[in-house]
């Protein structure tokens, strides 16, 4: 048997439903095959199948990596999705395997989600707040990882002309408020800073943060200091 992860879209509104499928014959042979999920056969009832497309996204050896691979692409966000014709998310929340994993990303790639998409993930994701175990595995998947330097320079694009709001500010002042550094810590920030060139205008910004900010703590010992006398008069 042949086992396989399908997309079909129709055309006229871009509306899309992702299944899996199991059959005797190779995936692009089963041209017959529509869907079961109950939107598309509405469609197919009513209109046919000459405004629908279908797209094998991928063909995998078995029924559940082909709904690992199914979990993945239809999660809460795209659900509720307006463009999304599945009524309910893919149906496997067990681990996936290394080559299980590469065929999600290469089902994804390329693949956008529409404004209405990214909205329901962000509101799904709000609130929830990592476990200590989660937190623990995320440390250590990322300890020792190397970005390449094609990596950096996307990182730090992204990151250009980027402006923190005043609450994000003084959430990250409060979160990081009587933090201490541990002494490997340390060692490792002044090793990496080692050898560091920076460029001109980089020393002219730290020149004019730094100098803000001793005329901001001046401004502030001179309040304090002219209290006392005016009270006193």
């Amino acid at each position: 048997m042949n086992h396989y992860v399908y997309k079909i879209t129709r055309k006229s509104t871009g509306r899309f439903y992702i299944g899996i499928r199991m059959c005797k014959c190779a995936p692009l042979d089963d041209a017959g095959y529509w869907g079961s999920g109950t939107r598309v056969r509405a469609i197919v009832a009513k209109h046919g199948t000459d405004e629908l497309e279908k797209q094998i996204l991928v063909q995998v050896h078995s029924r559940k990596e082909a709904m690992q691979i199914e979990a993945a692409l239809v999660g809460p966000g795209q659900v509720n999705d307006p463009a999304c014709l599945n009524l309910v998310g893919g149906g496997w929340n067990g681990p996936f395997s290394e080559e299980t994993r590469a065929k999600i990303v290469a089902a994804n790639t390329g693949r956008k989600h529409t404004p209405e998409a990214r909205a329901n993930m962000s509101a799904a994701q709000k609130g929830k707040k990592p476990t200590p175990e989660t937190r623990a595995k995320i440390s250590a998947a990322g300890k020792g990882r190397k970005y390449t330097p094609e990596t950096r320079a996307k990182m730090s694009a992204a990151q250009k002309g980027r402006k923190l709001s005043p609450e994000h500010h003084a959430k990250l002042l409060a979160a990081n408020k009587g933090k201490k550094r541990t002494p490997e810590t340390r060692a490792k920030i002044s090793a990496s800073s080692k050898g560091r060139n920076l460029t001109p205008e980089t020393r002219a910004k730290i020149s004019a943060s730094q100098k803000a900010r001793c005329a901001r703590v001046r401004a502030a010992k001179a309040k304090a200091a002219s209290r006392p006398s005016a009270e006193s008069a």
